[in-house]
């Protein structure tokens, strides 16, 4: 089956590759702090995630959910409060590389995403605060237009979107950012802010051992 053609293009492979700029995205974001271990294994999944969709066939559910738990208690065995962050981060890019590896359809898409979100949530403890805003703002922007073509998704995956109707998306979705921003940044200095350090355990120094 043929991705597009030269008028027009499937909704299916539009969310599809959309997805996959998402995940890229919170996956780039972390690297850096990241173990070179859990960084060659979500790279080797995303890449083999990429074969399957060009291919057209996904890993059994049953089995992906069964690896899922495995990995979950792997995490539940190691888990250590002065590396919370970045435990966190790898779990969660690791759930979400073998997620993409499953037949997906709009549940599917809805985890991925709030995944992904909640990746770039707890980096915001360890990347500066201008990097951050960045990923950010490139996320609420891949995000508002992936959600617009997933509608077209659950109406028909299989729909055909003419070219100029996907310019004109990509184009009016480009805008909502950019009002996003400055309303989030009036919004934070509007609202009330709490004293109390939720997140200090975060911070918390190693206790020393003997």
């Amino acid at each position: 089956m043929r991705w597009f053609t030269y008028t027009s293009v499937i909704v299916r492979n539009i969310v599809t590759v959309l997805t996959d700029v998402i995940v890229l995205l919170s996956f780039i974001a972390a690297i850096r702090y990241m173990d070179i271990l859990y960084t060659s294994c979500i790279a080797v999944m995303f890449l083999f995630s990429l074969y399957s969709e060009y291919r057209k066939f996904s890993i059994p559910r049953v089995l992906l959910t069964i690896i899922a738990s495995l990995v979950i208690l792997y995490f539940v065995l190691i888990f250590d409060i002065n590396n919370l962050a970045v435990q966190l981060i790898e779990v969660l890019l690791i759930l979400l590389g073998i997620k993409l590896l499953g037949n997906k359809v709009i549940r599917d898409f809805m985890q991925i995403y709030a995944i992904s979100l909640l990746v770039l949530a707890t980096l915001g403890l360890l990347v500066p605060t201008l990097i951050y805003a960045l990923y950010i703002l490139l996320f609420v922007a891949l995000l508002s237009l992936t959600l617009v073509f997933l509608t077209y998704y659950a109406e028909d995956a299989g729909l055909l979107l003419s070219r100029e109707t996907v310019k004109i998306i990509f184009s009016r979705c480009a805008w909502i950012p950019l009002f996003a921003v400055p309303v989030s940044i009036i919004i934070f200095f509007i609202l009330p802010r709490s004293q109390f350090p939720f997140l200090s355990f975060l911070n918390r120094p190693a206790e020393a051992r003997t």
